[in-house]
């Protein structure tokens, strides 16, 4: 039986299993849900290839949306915004202190020299708003991505925080869940262990940052042992597409259990789909004639841009060479806190799209419906490793991924 009540206005839906706070038909309010780790339930989850209008590249029509990020007009219209968006803060029922907002793109964590608003100087205005002495950043989102971002009122919330995470190795759970906008038509569906490398790039003749240009790299021979090196860390991860259009993207949701080092990009072109708005990666997945073509990090150079086809230019209004303007449409729409509301009560706390990634997928003709990618939504575990000779476990753990069944390898 479903008992409907409102908060943070959203209809909230309550059950003995699952509570979900639904969006609006907007797609931009917030909504949550708390349940034991796997009670959601999979399924429900359509992929539609659709035209887009052909009518979408004559006004332009997401060029000025796209400008208009990271465009406030001072302080207190960011304090707004994050106070607008806050997707949980139950006070009355969790005593932990939790604040969980859903950032806008653009956002940085500290002031920048080309941003003087950021997260951490809008904290005091947004305690005030909720009537708490203060508000600490427990974990944040990148600055160009979207999505959860977990704060707190007091260090004990920190605390909190730092033991729900560790329990998610020994389950093998991945807790995190972004949306990304890629090119191509994904059809993936896998859970696999890598370790990312950071790799010199001596090819590279001025680098931005230090003597030597350094660029992670990907590999799925599990040989290192020294797991945890400065130049090595085994990351394990699940990718599932989610919809297709017609016009040569698509819509993937991914687990990681890291992010570091650009993880999500890099992880992304190198199974041939690289994120829509990546300027540093997209250089690595390349159509050659026909063919897949992988590239290495020998054919990197310090000035990069993100190269789309003139179809999908047309449709999103943009002009050749003008997808600098387009940001990337990566966002963390899912975290799992094991445990938090008592042993055997995880809370899943969710945080639809924002407006200018929803019009991006509508204007590509990518139908994505984000009710029922929270309803359906299912949290994955990376598999343990098969014990037995080196050679055994090489031989288990190597992977093979829709670029790897028609990849051209270039160095």
């Amino acid at each position: 039986m479903l008992v409907a009540s409102r908060m943070c206005g959203n209809i909230l839906l309550n059950s003995s299993k699952l509570a979900v706070a639904l969006p609006t038909t907007s797609g931009m309010n917030s909504l949550h849900t708390s349940s034991t780790v796997g009670a959601a339930a999979g399924g429900g989850r359509k992929t539609d290839r659709e035209m887009p209008p052909k009518t979408a590249a004559k006004s332009r029509p997401l060029v000025k949306d796209y400008q208009g990020l990271c465009a406030w007009k001072d302080s207190s219209e960011v304090v707004d915004t994050l106070f607008s968006n806050i997707v949980y803060h139950e006070p009355d029922t969790d005593k932990s202190g939790l604040v969980v907002i859903n950032k806008p793109y653009g956002l940085a964590l500290n002031p920048a020299k080309d941003s003087p608003y950021s997260l951490a100087t809008s904290l005091t205005g947004l305690a005030q708003k909720l009537e708490v002495e203060q508000l600490e950043v427990v974990k944040c989102v990148e600055r160009f991505s979207s999505g959860i971002t977990v704060l707190g009122t007091s260090s004990a919330t920190q605390a909190a925080y730092k033991k729900s995470m560790g329990r998610l190795v020994t389950t093998r759970t991945l807790s995190t869940s972004y949306l990304a906008i890629v090119k191509g038509q994904p059809n993936l569906n896998t859970v696999e262990s890598l370790e990312r490398i950071l790799t010199n790039c001596p090819d590279v003749n001025k680098p931005l940052f230090g003597s030597m240009h350094k660029e992670p790299v990907l590999s799925r021979e599990l040989k290192h042992n020294k797991v945890g090196r400065m130049d090595t860390k085994r990351v394990h991860v699940a990718i599932n597409s989610l919809a297709r259009s017609a016009m040569g993207a698509g819509v993937v949701e991914l687990s990681p259990s890291s992010t570091g080092k650009h993880f999500i990009p890099v992880y992304l072109a190198d199974v041939g789909h690289p994120l829509l708005g990546d300027q540093m990666y997209d250089y690595r997945a390349r159509t050659m004639m026909g063919q897949k073509v992988k590239l290495s990090t020998a054919h990197t150079n310090a000035n990069r841009t993100q190269v789309l086809p003139t179809h999908l230019l047309e449709v999103l209004g943009l002009g050749k060479g003008e997808e600098w303007l387009m940001p990337k449409m990566l966002h963390l729409h899912r975290l799992l806190l094991p445990d938090w509301l008592g042993a055997g009560k995880s809370l899943t706390v969710f945080a639809p799209p924002p407006e200018h990634w929803v019009k991006t997928c509508k204007v590509m003709g990518i139908n994505l419906d984000y009710k029922v990618v929270a309803e359906g939504d299912t949290v994955k575990q990376w598999k343990a490793r098969v014990k037995g000779n080196k050679k055994d476990n090489m031989k288990t753990e190597q992977k093979e991924t829709d670029l790897s069944r028609q990849v051209l390898e270039l160095s």
